[in-house]
């Protein structure tokens, strides 16, 4: 499950996710973490559990607080194009050879083109 920054701070605070209250709210975060050098939401075990945390214990311990992406995925679709014949292989080995037997078919797959 992907959940964006602002969907974050919006649940955090649980409110409805729009831009106004994303505002909002982020300039509630801004002025919280003047005190401490900075604060943003983060998350430890669970994306749907965010905590805010100050900035500086995000960055001391990045390995056990995870950010939230700025951009949605879905605004951005990244559309796959395959451009060349050896793309189009390895596409197709990896979505539909079995991972036991890869080694043993993935050259029979060539020839199918």
């Amino acid at each position: 499950m992907f959940i964006s920054h602002k969907q974050a701070v919006c649940m955090y605070f649980s409110k409805e996710c729009t831009e106004e209250n994303y505002k909002s709210l982020l300039k509630k975060i801004e002025d919280f973490g003047e005190d401490v050098g900075g604060a943003d939401v983060c998350w430890l075990e669970d994306p749907t559990k965010p905590v805010l945390v100050p900035l500086p214990k995000i960055l001391g311990d990045v390995y056990s607080y995870k950010r939230y992406a700025a951009k949605s995925q879905e605004n951005e679709e990244e559309i796959l194009q395959l451009t060349t014949e050896v793309q189009l292989i390895q596409f197709l080995n990896t979505v539909f050879v079995p991972v036991a037997s890869l080694e043993e078919t993935a050259v029979v797959l060539p020839y199918l083109l």
